[in-house]
């Protein structure tokens, strides 16, 4: 049995393009997180769902989090795009962008793919390394958050790993309060090296735009996730891996509309 899936919908506001967008959320999150682009993609006349994968925030699971893989949230992925009236352009967030490239490998379909601060088609086994070596103490309050050592993330600890500096303490305490665990399981399967599936992304329109400040995903990640989709990632300087909540936000917001209107 399918599990209940938590979809929001922002109706355009004016001038409907044919496309829909479909918003893909990364780690620890849901689709909540992209309410501030959900906003305002609708008011500029695109149909805006958000997808919450099973488990998280409003989605539900037959089984515990732990329990779900990557394709467990691909098939959520499948199943939100059969209730959209056309293929949709998926955006999408860090492991959400995994996901996405998964589920387009496999031969799902999309008008178009935007990815911000997304995890590598090969996985994050260098960027767990990355944040290992660079920021150890961060590797290490993220994981004691995963394995229930604390109910919610610290804000020093959320500013620092994801946030830019200008990030306001409310709207940090705000993301602390949502954020959940991520399953085991998906990160696991995301450790695991796959080489392969450098090779194995369809070519359609794509935009890959960077946080300039990532602790998470390094600038090698992105290059060969932008390689693996022949396009040039566009590194945005000032921000933080949560780009779509980040103080400088409306700058990723107006390029990945410039692009829409591209290719609408």
């Amino acid at each position: 049995m399918k599990p209940e899936l938590e979809i929001l919908h922002f109706p355009a506001e004016k001038n409907a393009h044919a496309t829909p967008l479909l918003f893909l959320h990364g780690a620890y999150t849901g689709a909540w997180s992209w309410v501030p682009f959900l906003t305002r993609c609708a008011e500029e006349g695109f149909d805006s769902y958000a997808l919450s994968f099973r488990g998280h925030a409003g989605s539900k699971s037959n089984e515990h989090i732990d329990s779900l893989g990557i394709e467990d949230f691909v098939d959520d992925v499948a199943t939100a795009i059969e209730r959209l009236p056309s293929p949709p352009v998926i955006v999408a967030h860090s492991m959400g962008g995994y996901v996405a490239q998964i589920y387009l490998a496999d031969g799902g379909k999309a008008r178009a793919l935007a990815l911000l601060s997304s995890v590598a088609p090969y996985g994050v086994g260098f960027s767990a390394w990355y944040l290992g070596v660079s920021n150890p103490k961060l590797l290490i309050e993220l994981n004691r958050f995963q394995h229930g050592l604390m109910t919610a993330p610290q804000t020093s600890t959320l500013k620092e790993l994801l946030f830019s500096p200008e990030m306001p303490e409310e709207e940090l305490a705000l993301f602390a309060l949502h954020a959940q665990p991520e399953s085991q399981r998906a990160l696991n399967e995301m450790l695991v090296p796959q080489p392969w599936r450098l090779w194995t992304l369809p070519r359609l329109p794509a935009l890959v735009l960077a946080a300039g400040d990532d602790k998470i995903i390094p600038p090698a990640d992105t290059w060969a996730t932008a390689n693996a989709l022949g396009v040039l990632p566009e590194f945005m300087p000032g921000m933080g891996h949560a780009m779509m909540l980040d103080a400088q936000r409306d700058t990723v917001l107006e390029r990945l509309l410039l692009w829409l209107k591209e290719v609408n």
